[in-house]
Formats: structure tokens, sequence, C-alpha cells
């Protein structure tokens, strides 16, 4: 029998048929492994009280040391706070200055003769070099205030520059996302700003402790503000779960493909001379 220009022996297709079953068992156990550790991870998720807009089931299971609960609804700064020049407030707002600075690089050539040499070559590139920030020291969900820093608020955006967002005075200097104090046409030393911002309001659900009449972290960390409802998280928790053994067994295919194509063509590699005088 040949595949392609490879001829397979009877040997030779029992033997690949026996690799393959048991990379397949092999594949088996460890797609089992990999979706049991993908569901022990969600399942504190899976069993979490479920509240959904619900202020008043909220406030009961801090009270009454409910336990784990997955909670949607809106998070909202109570002494929101802005900048100068920038018309809105908001929850979170960060100045970022960049200054544009001169670099050098050693390139090495190549020659039409295949000699190398080298060239010192100078670059500009905008820098960070500091910031100013701005966070609300409290923030209410579903009628609870809480201090800010119980939550990671690391997911703020580049704040657009228009005359909705920033005074008349900074929108002379704005292009783009930046503000040019210096001028559009960059020399070495100037300086740029951006700012990025969270919203006053957002709406999500926080994966939390409820007891002592307070929330708190369940993994350590700062509590974040996920997207989507109970259902949708739970959802999504769910599809990880089939994307990860779908994603083991694409590359466990290829591998069994390519275990077998290797063991085929090594022993057509030293069993070609053989055949040949035998066939002679």
């Amino acid at each position: 029998m040949y595949i392609g220009s490879i001829k397979i022996t009877k040997r030779e297709a029992i033997t690949s048929f026996v690799i393959i079953f048991i990379l397949l068992f092999i594949g088996f156990f460890i797609s089992n492994t990999i979706a049991d550790k993908v569901a022990d991870s969600n399942a504190a998720y899976y069993t979490a009280v479920k509240i959904n807009e619900d202020p008043t089931q909220f406030e009961y299971g801090m009270r009454t040391n409910i336990g784990n609960a997955l909670v949607y609804g809106e998070l909202s700064a109570v002494d929101a706070v802005s900048m100068e020049n920038i018309l809105n407030d908001y929850l979170y707002i960060e100045k970022v200055y960049e200054r544009y600075t001169m670099h050098t690089r050693t390139v090495t050539h190549t020659d039409s003769k295949g000699r190398t040499y080298t060239t010192v070559e100078t670059y500009y590139t905008w820098d960070y070099c500091g910031n100013e920030e701005e966070t609300a020291s409290k923030v209410n969900f579903l009628g609870q205030e809480f201090s800010s820093n119980k939550f990671n608020l690391g997911w703020s955006s580049t704040l657009p520059l228009n005359e909705k967002t920033i005074s008349k005075d900074l929108l002379k200097i704005a292009d783009g996302s930046y503000c040019y104090p210096d001028g559009t046409w960059a020399s070495t030393g100037d300086i740029r700003y951006h700012y990025n911002v969270i919203p006053k309001t957002n709406k999500g659900s926080i994966f939390v402790r409820l007891a002592d009449e307070n929330i708190n972290s369940i993994d350590g960390k700062k509590i974040s503000l996920l997207k989507g409802t109970p259902s949708e998280i739970i959802q999504e928790k769910q599809d990880s779960e089939n994307t990860s053994v779908i994603a083991f067994w694409i590359f466990w295919g290829i591998l069994i493909i390519v275990a077998v194509a290797l063991y085929v063509a090594q022993e057509n590699n030293w069993l070609e001379p053989i055949r040949k005088k035998k066939y002679r």
C-alpha cells in the first residue's frame, strides 16, 4: 500500500494503528484532566448566589453572611473627580506625560561582497516621563458605599479630545488623543500628554464574598468589575471548558499525524535498501 510516494507495509500499518491507539488513549486522559481543572476553577462561579440588580437581596446577603455571590449592578463614583480643563467628572482620571527623546542604535549591514559593517543610527520616540492621577475615594454599588481601594481600577481607556470633553483652550493644542503644548512639530525634549479615564458610572458584575455587612475579595486580589450579567458570565465559563478541550484535541491530532508520518518515513528510510535487494 502506498501513501503518496511512501510505501506502507502490513507491519508498518499495524504499528501505526498501535501508535494512534496509544496516543488517543493518552489524549483522552489529558483532555479529561484539562476539563476537570477548568471545571474546578469555575465551580465557585457555578455555586455562587446570583444577584441581578437587586439592592435588597444584595444588602440582605451582606447582613446574613450569604457567602460567595456573583452580583450585577451599577458601580458609580460617590465623589467623582476631574482635572483642570476637563469638562466632565470621572471615577478615575490620569494625565500621562511623554517626552520626545533621541536614541541611537548600532545596525549591522552586509555589502555586495558579503562583508559586514556597522553604522550608528539615530531615531526618536515618545517616552513615558510621568503622570498625575485622581481617583474617587468612595463608590456606590447597588445602593451600598465602599472604599474605591477595594476595586481594581486598571481598566481605563483613553479620553477622546473634543468640545464635549475638554475646554476650548485645551482644544487649541489637541491633535488626535494628545495635547501638544510645544506644538505638533516635535523637537527633542518636547512634551505631550493624554488622559486615561474611567466613567463615573459603569455596569457589570462583581464576584465577591458577602459577609460582615461588607464585600470581600475571594482570591485576595482587588475586586474586578466583570462584563456581563451573572448568566452571561456563567455561559462564558462553560464555553471556556469546551474551548480548552477543543484546542487540546486540535494540537493532539496534529501531534498524532506527525508522529505516525515520522515513524513511517523512518521505516521507509532504513527498509528501502533491504526491499531493493530482496526484489532485485
